[in-house]
């Protein structure tokens, strides 16, 4: 009598390769850097709570200089918050003219496993093309509970950039 299942046809089944991992970068302040260096995790900024992802280092950067620079208006910015931000992104393009934040660009790597766990966590989330979001604290190297690598910090970094 023949089982219902054929394990000669299993046995041949082609098992997917893993796919490469995803290739990504932050720019992170050099103090955050260096806690990220000492097996620390690094928070987000606290008003967003997220890393924004870029698919290249440029991006990475161009995203520190516009973003890293607003401040959510408070009761006392509201009136010339804009003015104020206009300022910041003008004191960034003329670094002569002030002293400029400095990054370093860190490449991230995404297994195919991770990017499905960290989804599924609502921690990763498309933004547009281009552009994740990263919610919670960032470390080196992330394992899931069976010790299977989720993503961990590449050996490409760009330090510092001003």
């Amino acid at each position: 009598m023949a089982s219902a299942f054929d394990s000669a046809a299993l046995m041949l089944a082609p098992v997917p390769a893993p796919l490469p991992p995803l290739r990504q970068y932050i720019g992170l302040s050099p103090a955050q850097f260096q806690a990220l260096q000492r097996g620390h995790g690094v928070e987000p900024d606290p008003y967003s709570g997220r890393f924004g992802l870029r698919d290249n280092p440029e991006e990475a950067l161009n995203r520190g200089y516009t973003f890293n620079t607003w401040e959510p208006p408070s009761k006392k910015r509201m009136a010339d918050s804009v003015q104020n931000d206009k300022e910041n992104l003008e004191q960034m393009a003329n670094p002569e003219d002030g002293d400029p934040k400095k990054y370093v660009i860190v490449e991230l790597n995404i297994t195919d496993l991770g990017f499905r766990w960290l989804s599924m966590e609502g921690r990763l989330q498309f933004n547009r093309e281009g552009q994740l979001r990263l919610y919670g604290a960032l470390f080196n190297e992330v394992r899931d509970a069976n010790g299977r690598l989720l993503y961990q910090v590449g050996e490409n970094v760009q330090q510092p950039i001003p």
